[in-house]
């Protein structure tokens, strides 16, 4: 956010900065929907895994917004559409990334902020505008550099090279620090929950009350999955598994 609103250069960057923002969320969403579409039409999934696709394309807006960020105020309008539909390919592939390294990411945070995050850190010195507001608060030519614009300016590249440092630098102390504070959790126990937490739900423990009463969603589908139930059709059917509680009540 801008906060500096004092003169009209100002206040126009404000406006377009929400601007952008919106455009690389549209876009971003319609990109990843559309691409969604065509690879069900590819793999023909089962039917209720097809409405993921919804609650995906909302996180695919979320990446588009995390991904023009960095240069909301920078960026022409047009540029913000690239940077949307680019943000849509990175959050899809790093979301089935997750999913085959079998890391835990239930609602796509993770996804959305690496794919959306880092490529919007690549993207400003590509996209970004060469205009740019003075000391008196005007907008002036040649103020940034950037590829698109001064492709055989060296600056320009210099500001890729600076982006590539960023993220190895962030990428590196966040790995540092999270792992850290992970073993300090698993030293003193509290990293993981046992599995009769994990298999009924840790709302329903912790809360006291489930957080997905899957007999309801069931009912607003419409459809019982031919005589299978939730479970059975995504982890098949386990002799062992848990009572899982299905209604509201618990």
């Amino acid at each position: 956010a801008d906060h500096r609103i004092t003169g009209v250069a100002y206040g126009d960057r404000v406006g377009h900065g929400l601007i952008n923002t919106l455009l690389s969320g549209a876009t971003s969403g319609a990109t990843y929907y559309l691409l969604q579409r065509v690879i069900e039409l590819v793999q023909q999934p089962a039917r209720h895994l097809k409405r993921r696709v919804f609650l995906s394309t909302v996180n695919s807006i979320i990446a588009g917004m995390v991904a023009v960020a960095a240069g909301a105020v920078a960026y022409n309008p047009w540029s913000a559409v690239i940077v949307g539909s680019i943000a849509a390919l990175s959050f899809l592939l790093w979301s089935k990334l997750l999913l085959k390294l079998h890391i835990d990411d239930p609602v796509e945070t993770a996804a959305v902020h690496i794919g959306g995050g880092l490529w919007g850190i690549f993207a400003l010195p590509i996209f970004r505008r060469t205009v740019g507001p003075d000391s008196d608060g005007d907008f002036t030519e040649n103020a940034f550099f950037s590829i698109i614009y001064r492709i055989s300016v060296g600056e320009s590249w210099r500001g890729l090279l600076n982006s590539l440092c960023t993220a190895a630098v962030v990428m590196a102390w966040t790995a540092i620090f999270v792992a850290l504070l992970f073993l300090v959790l698993k030293l003193i126990s509290l990293l993981k929950v046992s599995q009769e937490e994990e298999l009924r739900g840790i709302d329903l423990f912790q809360h006291g009350e489930p957080a997905y009463a899957l007999r309801i969603y069931c009912a607003a589908c419409g459809e019982q999955l031919q005589g299978k139930t939730i479970e059975q059709e995504t982890v098949g059917v386990r002799t062992n598994f848990p009572n899982i509680v299905t209604d509201a009540e618990g």
